[in-house]
């Protein structure tokens, strides 16, 4: 497990490393790059919600790079019009395996406070005097900044980067991309949980590490039945319908009046946007003949999940 790095506002600037409070819910966000190192933001409100963000004001991106420094802007404003931007200036060591990253104010461009809506004053600076001397991080590991603290209700919003080296960019002959080039249908796209968790009316009911990916995924529910997905239209008569939602890394259906929540670690779809989905229920999914009994009662009474590039036949289990 990577660790993280927590950069706490007290009366002396520390590092904590392990796993990030518990009680936040990291929201992850897109990333941005250079050379082959990439920069992923996350965010989280502590208490869930305690502290709101402006629809529009938010921004993320590279000032200036080259191959092996870059200085990174960071700015959001908060729905009662106060702002919080701030850069951070991270430079690859030995090799990209450590990185060096400072965190420095911002001064914002004239363009730049029209396209975000920012007020120039009321731009929060305070908590970046505790953070003076370089930060030394490993490949992977997690910064998390409280970038404001409410002190009233101790209510804090907390920006987080990870910062690594990703793989080396695949290449095929252009020629050969060439010809088997063809239209993209919805028929293409898939679905994909991992490390997942499911919740019944916002309850917790299972978590596991494992998960699926395919044009058609199912989710199978002890003592309920089988729930089949697909981004793609069904054959006619397979009794699919557009009834589940999907946005990100959450996937929302209903069965017999109860909400269910299937919760991925990475995105299930991605492209960004809430988008319905297909979806069969089947209370009495059939299984493969000459089954042991016991084996019969260990799936009826389990959790799983399945994937398959076809819709899943009517009279037996794939």
């Amino acid at each position: 497990m990577k660790k993280a790095i927590q950069i706490c506002l007290s009366t002396a600037a520390f590092l904590l490393l392990g796993r990030p409070c518990a009680a936040q819910e990291i929201v992850w966000f897109g990333g941005v790059g250079f050379g082959d190192t990439k920069i992923r933001l996350g965010m989280a409100s502590i208490p869930d919600g305690a502290l709101k963000i402006a629809s529009s004001g938010q921004a993320f991106h590279i000032g200036s790079s080259n191959q092996d420094n870059a200085s990174v802007v960071r700015a959001f404003k908060l729905a009662d019009g106060r702002s919080i931007v701030y850069k951070l200036i991270v430079k690859r060591l030995e090799n990209g395996t450590r990185f060096e990253v400072l965190l420095q104010a911002h001064e914002p461009t004239p363009e730049q406070v029209e396209k975000w809506g920012i007020d120039p004053a009321r731009v929060e600076k305070g908590f970046l005097s505790k953070y003076t001397q370089p930060i030394m991080l490993d490949d992977g590991d997690i910064i998390s900044v409280d970038a404001l603290v409410e002190p009233r209700t101790g209510a804090k919003l907390v920006d987080f980067f990870q910062i690594s080296t990703g793989e080396p960019i695949k290449r095929r002959n252009p020629d050969k991309l060439k010809a088997e080039a063809r239209s993209l249908t919805l028929e293409d796209l898939i679905l994909t949980v991992e490390g997942y968790e499911v919740r019944r009316n916002g309850e917790k009911l299972y978590k596991s590490g494992g998960g699926a990916s395919g044009r058609y995924i199912w989710l199978g529910i002890p003592q309920v039945g089988r729930a089949i997905f697909t981004l793609a239209t069904p054959p006619e008569g397979s009794s699919f319908a557009q009834t589940a939602i999907v946005n990100n890394n959450q996937l929302i259906f209903s069965i017999d009046g109860a909400q269910y929540e299937w919760l991925s670690k990475s995105r299930i779809v991605t492209a960004d946007g809430t988008f319905q989905v297909w979806m069969k229920f089947d209370p009495t999914p059939s299984l493969p003949p000459n089954l042991p009994p016991e084996v019969l009662e260990r799936i009826r009474s389990g959790w799983s999940v399945g994937a398959s590039d076809k819709s899943p036949s009517e009279k037996k289990e794939d």
